[in-house]
């Protein structure tokens, strides 16, 4: 493979691609080369026979093969830069062997990077024998509709490539040396080579994953299933960015593996970290990185929403030849083994008291002690002072009612923490010591991934709970639409689940504060809490005057549609009258980020971090941590000006000579390094803007400054087109550090 990189010295040979016969002599060629270099450093020709007196071995004995020769130089500039030149060849048959190769510079032009086609590949040249049928195949190529996800079959016969039989009655080799895109300004070169039947036949040109763009796009996918249909070895997930493509998540990087004859389900934004209506190409990868299989012709759409169409993206391999594509029949429910199924618990209350710490703590050490199996999965407790401590008693001498509001989540791995010990008195007794924190169970700390919408389960006093989560409901959660006020989008509190005693008034809750959000848009809404309203006719507790209510509601505070930062409001013995909401909330720790149970999606470390602003507006690089709180912004510095993104005009992929100038306006910093963040600690990164404008949520990263690292580059853009995803995004791009 030779790659375009910028050259430094002037009068370097790159030998691009040599064929002998149907025989790719590339390598073999350039390693003589440099053994002709190490004896003379300042030969400007060089020169071989081609044919069985240079090459070692025979590929197709009693035939006339060619040898065809591509290469080029670098050439000195005027200004004392140093350019490539265009391609050369050299082409010789066995008959005339001698390939005489020139690259003193003399009447060479420069290399010109050409213009990108959609799928990322162009023909450098071509030879049928030892006639050029560079433009034959380029036109196959361009006629093209859309390249196969295998490759593009190039027809070689006289027709085909509109030329003459250049050995008639004789087979005779074809070879194709053609460039794949990998960046703006770069190329790899690679050549494939055959021997030609007497009747007509084809050449397949490998594809490039992945493409520029797709053709057509596959639907919407809040999850996807990747199936390892016959492939003797591991395959893993990726998936890149539907313009431009850049790898967006590696499989690999988070421990996804896909065994032959089995299927893993990826939730493309929360654990991918995908953005919301936003087109991505889905491929699987070897072991090694070195072999790259997806689907070119199409990309499928990131949703957090359940209305979005699962597929599965499936490998498989049949007379040996690859195939990879969608299948959305019968693709069912994520694939979930009921023993590695857990609770999220979002919020716990024991009459007017919090409790969800602590019984998240119970139940961790509850799977623990008792590991569920794919048998059996169940978690039972009983709301009893033995469960709370009498010390704790958060109304002494009232029927209490103990409610868990939950989603169901799916462990997808493990990592180091602590919990409390669950031999302390609860929360709330004054016998409970705060900062007695015991290392237990450190290494089978969950890291877990939503899968169902909010359920909850409430008992009065003594009451039985009992989690039996082959039972549960698994249907994901759709989450809500913005509405829109003064053409402002405004992201009403979400109620996950409001119970009123012992009874579902969630619903009646939502209706309430989004009627009157969006005729109003006031700061607070009133919610009745009466039994004609809220209860639709039923008293939920009769022998009680006063009936507790229990609310969790979600703040969307960063204006994307799956963010959310979480509020417990419980109120003990709520006699019928009303309540209020704040728009804002008294924001606390976001329970959804609770380190005790759930990690939004697993990454791995990070501590240089780039910032890049292609939009009209100044910005600056902030980070936020736990709760919202900001931690560090760059406009509020001593020196902001340092840390300023001054605006350039948003460019497109296509203008390769502007697109690198945006790197001039780059902002870097390392978040261990300059900032002092906490090593091991999740923070969001993002931007500070000079007008009002909503950022969006970039998702969670761990700050670490041990190895291996990666670092991230986020592009604060513009999108055009606001059907797919609204008018700013934030793109994010990974790449390993070593």
């Amino acid at each position: 493979m030779s790659v375009s990189e910028t050259p430094e010295d002037p009068f370097v040979l790159d030998i691009v691609s040599v064929t002998f016969g149907p025989a790719d002599c590339t390598d073999y060629t350039r390693r003589k080369f440099n053994d002709a270099w190490a004896q003379d450093p300042g030969i400007k020709i060089w020169s071989f026979q081609g044919g069985l007196a240079f090459f070692p071995s025979d590929p197709m004995p009693t035939f006339i093969k060619a040898t065809v020769t591509v290469y080029r130089n670098t050439i000195p500039n005027p200004d004392g830069s140093v350019s490539w030149s265009n391609f050369k060849s050299v082409v010789v048959d066995e008959t005339k062997p001698t390939v005489v190769i020139t690259f003193d510079g003399v009447n060479d032009t420069a290399w010109i990077s050409p213009p990108l086609s959609d799928y990322g590949q162009y023909i450098v040249w071509a030879y049928w024998h030892t006639t050029d049928v560079t433009k034959g195949v380029q036109h196959q190529y361009a006629s093209l509709e859309s390249p196969a996800n295998n490759g593009v079959n190039i027809a070689v016969d006289q027709d085909s490539l509109k030329v003459n039989d250049p050995l008639p009655g004789k087979d005779k080799q074809c070879c194709i040396t053609y460039g794949n895109w990998i960046y703006p300004g770069m190329w790899s070169f690679h050549v494939v080579v055959g021997m030609q039947p007497l009747w007509t036949w084809n050449l397949v040109i490998p594809a490039v994953f992945p493409p520029l763009k797709a053709a057509q796009s596959h639907g919407s996918a809040y999850y996807v299933k990747y199936r390892n249909e016959n492939n003797d070895a591991d395959l893993y997930p990726r998936v890149y960015a539907g313009s431009g493509g850049k790898l967006i998540w590696d499989g690999q990087v988070s421990g996804f593996n896909v065994p032959k004859g089995s299927t893993k389900t990826v939730n493309l934004m929360q654990v991918a970290g995908c953005q919301e209506r936003t087109p991505y190409f889905l491929a699987f990868a070897s072991a090694d990185g070195t072999q790259i299989w997806g689907n070119r012709l199409s990309t499928i759409y990131a949703t957090s929403s359940s209305l979005g169409t699962p597929t599965t993206l499936y490998w498989r391999i049949s007379n040996n030849v690859v195939d990879t594509g969608f299948d959305n029949g019968n693709v069912g429910p994520p694939d979930y083994s009921l023993k590695d199924l857990r609770l999220n618990i979002y919020s716990a209350t024991w009459g007017n008291k919090d409790y969800t710490d602590f019984m998240r703590e119970q139940y961790i050490t509850s799977t623990i002690t008792n590991p569920p199996s794919d048998k059996a999965n169940i978690w039972n407790l009983t709301a009893s002072f033995s469960r709370f401590g009498v010390k704790s008693d958060p109304d002494f001498g009232m029927q209490k009612v103990f409610v868990i509001v939950y989603r169901v989540a799916y462990k997808i791995g493990e990592t180091n923490g602590k919990i409390n010990s669950p031999k302390q008195p609860p929360p709330g007794d004054p016998d409970y010591v705060a900062e007695t924190v015991q290392s237990v169970f450190s290494n089978e700390y969950p890291v877990c991934e939503d899968v169902s919408a909010f359920h909850f389960q409430a008992v009065h006093m003594n009451g039985q709970m009992t989690f039996d989560l082959s039972k549960e409901d698994l249907r994901p959660l759709s989450w809500p639409l913005p509405i829109s006020v003064n053409q402002t989008p405004l992201y009403v509190p979400f109620i996950a689940k409001a119970v009123w005693v012992t009874t579902d008034v969630t619903t009646f809750t939502q209706n309430t504060v989004t009627s009157n959000w969006g005729a109003h848009g006031i700061s607070v809404t009133t919610v009745p809490v009466t039994i004609t309203g809220m209860g639709g006719g039923t008293d939920p507790w009769p022998t009680y005057d006063y009936k507790p209510l229990t609310i969790l509601v979600g703040y969307n505070v960063q204006r994307q549609s799956n963010s959310y930062q979480w509020q417990l409001l419980a109120a003990r013995n709520i006699s019928p009258g009303n309540w209020t909401i704040d728009v804002n909330g008294a924001l606390g720790k976001p329970m959804a980020q609770c380190p005790s149970m759930v990690i939004s999606y697993h990454e791995p470390v990070y501590n240089s971090i780039t910032f890049r602003n292609t939009t009209t507006l100044t910005c600056w690089p902030q980070v936020v941590g736990d709760g919202g709180k900001v931690i560090w912004d760059g406009k509020a510095q001593a020196n902001p000006n340092s840390w300023e993104i001054t605006p350039i005009v948003l460019l497109s992929w296509d203008d390769e000579a502007n697109l690198t100038d945006s790197q001039d306006q780059d902002r870097s910093l390392r978040l261990i390094d300059d900032l002092k963040l906490a090593d091991g600690a999740s923070y969001s990164l993002t931007f500070s803007c000079s007008a009002q404008t909503w950022i969006p949520f970039t998702g969670w990263i761990v700050a670490s400054g041990m190895a291996p690292q990666y670092t991230m580059t986020l592009t604060y853009l513009l999108n055009s087109n606001v059907s797919a995803g609204g008018h700013y995004q934030v793109l994010r791009e990974i790449s390993y550090a070593g």
